[in-house]
């Protein structure tokens, strides 16, 4: 039996069916080929093994096989070369769009960063023209305003009711007139169906914001500024819940100054006219002559001016259960306009701290912190508003010495600190008001003439105009004004039967507060009120009387100024001696329900008079220490 080398048959065969040249030469081939190799070599010994090739198939048959094996591994690899080549055409084609796309989104970029540019251009161009346009509204506006303002110096075309006082003195020559806006759709009947009515005071020095928070509330857009003023008494009513009226008081501001017509005054234009005509000793007396008349003439204006003022400022103070107190930057007649109204009235008061010149919250807070603490004992309070969640700028101050006082804060419109600080300031403003349970009818013609029937004879001096009643000396009657109805307006006058004499006789001290006005403080010591007054200088208490006023016992104060001399040069002159000069003032020391009697009359002790006064419903008392503790 002839020897078979598997292997030269297997190379033959497999020479026979592939290129040995073929690009096929992979490492993963040659492996393949590889165990092939080994498996023929197997087969190599198993034939060396003495095979019996009588009984086994012939050697070519199997190394056929193999070579059909072979072929099919050859045609897996040709497909997954084919495969290869596919892969690569990928690839490359990959790479080609990933280039693409590093092209793409370098032009991209170029044309963002031209975009933005461009952007940052239009931006400045807008902001740049949002100025311009901002500053043109503001200028129309205030163009607007000042047409308004200048075309109805009017206020009935501004306001809702206006009660307009000229003066006083000549209240029969001038009525007052209650003017009922026709523009603003105002009329008496509508005003006899308000009965849920909530009134609110505004009050203040002059050009203090009172118009500008009144506008805040309102959504409204009355002029306000150093420019304007609010003429009278101005009222503003928001109707906007029917159950719930609110009515806004507003006033012309404390302490407006003294006019006085020098043109007219002729007097005065003789005294120019004599000056410039004549010598000097001729002008030297015509001076001291004008001095002295017109001292008395704009002493008698300044005094009716405050006059017409204070009445204005109590009639607001003792219609309105809600009492705000606008105030700037604080200065010390303000911190006693706070103290004495919070004395006096047992009302809801918030004092506003409008810091209009203030844009920043640190400026605002330091504010806060080194000043307003010193002024006033205030205690931090978080407020909860309606429907609405807590923010670290919901808060207060309430004075710890009167539960009812509350002070907010209002900085710079459309600044960080306005931001900060106003919405909030304006929504609790709004809720405290809306929480007042004491409703009143709209009546405001006949509250205010009623008004002035009860407290008129404290500022003027009224009598009978006929000679008759003057020598039988009768009595004044408690009613002293009349009021005409008319179609856009009520007027308040003085009864023909009666006349002004002139105002009272009242001094005024370097703040421009009434001389005359007494200061005064009560406390309460167990079942006993304590009240101490101190009077004006040259002023001795002649009478005093207790009497009941409506819900309140009032002490009424009577006394009379003493004459004054005063050497001057060596020349004694009298200083005042105009009736002596009477102070007549009124005081609430207390509720009827405490029922109050006097036990200590009073006695005086270097210019302050004390009086005692013993309560006799102790159940009364009680509640009221109760309520300190």
């Amino acid at each position: 039996m002839s020897e078979v080398n598997f292997n030269n048959i297997f190379k033959q065969q497999l020479s026979s069916s592939i290129d040995v040249n073929s690009p096929f030469q992979e490492p993963q081939l040659h492996n393949l080929f590889q165990k092939i190799n080994e498996m023929v070599n197997q087969i190599q010994q198993n034939y060396d093994k003495k095979v019996d090739f009588r009984k086994s198939e012939s050697p070519k048959m199997i190394v056929n096989c193999f070579a059909e094996a072979i072929n099919s591994i050859y045609t897996s690899v040709q497909t997954i070369e084919s495969q290869k080549q596919q892969l690569n055409q990928a690839k490359a084609e990959l790479e080609k769009a990933k280039k693409t796309i590093s092209e793409l989104k370098a032009n991209k970029d170029s044309l963002q960063t031209a975009l933005n540019q461009q952007e940052q251009g239009f931006h400045d161009i807008f902001l740049q023209k949002q100025t311009e346009i901002n500053q043109l509204r503001n200028e129309i506006e205030e163009l607007q305003k000042k047409k308004k303002y200048d075309e109805s110096n009017d206020s009935d075309k501004q306001y809702d009711i206006t009660v307009d006082i000229k003066s006083l003195v000549n209240i029969q020559k001038e009525p007052i007139r209650v003017i009922y806006s026709q523009e603003r759709g105002i009329t008496k009947q509508c005003l006899e169906e308000m009965e849920h009515c909530s009134f609110v005071a505004i009050l203040g020095l002059k050009n203090k914001g009172k118009t500008f928070l009144l506008n805040e509330l309102n959504n409204e857009n009355f002029p306000s500024g150093y420019h304007y003023s609010t003429s009278g008494i101005s009222v503003k009513i928001d109707n906007s819940d029917r159950n719930n009226i609110k009515v806004y008081l507003d006033s012309e501001g404390i302490n407006k100054p003294a006019r006085y017509n020098w043109s007219n005054d002729s007097d005065f234009q003789d005294y120019i006219k004599l000056k410039q005509e004549n010598d000097d000793a001729s002008c030297n007396y015509a001076e001291s002559q004008f001095k002295r008349n017109f001292q008395t003439k704009v002493t008698e204006k300044f005094q009716d001016i405050k006059s017409t003022e204070q009445i204005q400022m109590q009639f607001l103070l003792e219609h309105s259960e809600t009492i705000i107190i606008v105030v700037g930057i604080i200065s010390l007649e303000e911190q006693k306009i706070i103290s004495v109204i919070s004395e006096m009235f047992d009302k809801d008061i918030i004092v506003v701290h409008n810091l209009k010149e203030y844009s920043r919250c640190e400026h605002v807070k330091n504010e806060i912190e080194n000043n307003l603490y010193d002024l006033f004992p205030l205690e931090r309070r978080g407020i909860q508003l309606f429907n609405k969640a807590g923010e670290e700028n919901e808060f207060v101050y309430q004075d710890q010495r009167n539960e009812r006082v509350f002070h907010c804060v209002l900085a710079k419109k459309d600044t960080p600190a306005g931001e900060f600080y106003n919405k909030f300031s304006y929504d609790y403003i709004k809720q405290k008001i809306q929480l007042n349970e004491n409703k009143k009818s709209m009546n405001i013609a006949q509250d205010f003439s009623n008004f002035l029937n009860k407290c008129l004879r404290d500022f003027l001096d009224i009598g009978y105009s006929s000679q008759e009643k003057k020598n039988l000396k009768v009595p004044l009657s408690d009613v002293l004004l009349s009021i005409e109805e008319k179609e856009t307006c009520d007027e308040i006058t003085l009864l023909p039967e009666y006349e002004i004499q002139g105002t009272k006789d009242i001094l005024l001290d370097v703040f421009g507060r009434f001389r005359n006005m007494i200061n005064y403080s009560i406390h309460l010591q167990g079942y006993k009120k304590i009240l101490e007054i101190e009077l004006p200088g040259d002023t001795k208490l002649t009478k005093a009387s207790l009497i009941k006023e409506d819900e309140y016992q009032v002490m009424v104060i009577q006394a009379n100024k003493q004459i004054v001399y005063q050497d001057q040069q060596g020349i004694q002159e009298i200083f005042n001696n105009r009736n002596l000069g009477q102070v007549y003032h009124k005081i609430k020391v207390g509720k009827t329900t405490e029922n109050l009697k006097i036990t200590k009359k009073f006695t005086e002790k270097r210019g302050i008079y004390t009086c005692e006064f013993e309560i006799t419903k102790p159940e009364y008392t009680l509640s009221i220490e109760q309520q300190n503790k």
